[in-house]
């Protein structure tokens, strides 16, 4: 998983990482519990960190994507950026940066070219008018 090589990568760097999880555990990594569809984080997460690095959402790959299935997957998506928006406005923190990644193959197989947020995405089977609009999302 892109996660977990990105942890061992910003650990061989001489990053500490934690992780966000909605059933923490013991491991390499210090853990706080969130639940980003109840919109719970714990308290001392956000404090926590200098930087965030937001990958979370429902796999695209777990199976047909009904109707039911998109809104899942998008939903998944929204409501950990919103949960985390929420607690990143309060201002009992010292986070420098937030980045959330979703979805990378929005913008299909490129070869080697390379793409920002102005490149056009790749057709999709769906992808809501307000993803690459900049419009307000609606609530989940």
């Amino acid at each position: 998983m892109i996660g977990t090589r990105l942890a061992e990568m910003l650990i061989d760097a001489g990053y500490e990482v934690a992780l966000l999880s909605r059933t923490p555990g013991s491991g390499r990594y210090r853990s706080f519990r969130w639940d980003p569809l109840a919109g719970t984080i714990d308290e001392a997460a956000v404090p926590y960190a200098d930087y965030i690095i937001n990958l979370a959402g429902s796999s695209v790959s777990d199976g047909k994507w009904t109707q039911e299935r998109k809104r899942e997957i998008l939903s998944s998506r929204l409501a950990g950026t919103q949960l985390m928006a929420r607690e990143l406005a309060k201002a009992s923190h010292h986070v420098q940066t937030f980045i959330s990644a979703s979805a990378i193959g929005i913008y299909g197989d490129r070869d080697d070219q390379v793409v920002t947020e102005e490149t056009a995405p790749a057709p999709m089977i769906f992808w809501p008018k307000y993803a690459s609009s900049g419009k307000q999302q609606p609530k989940t």
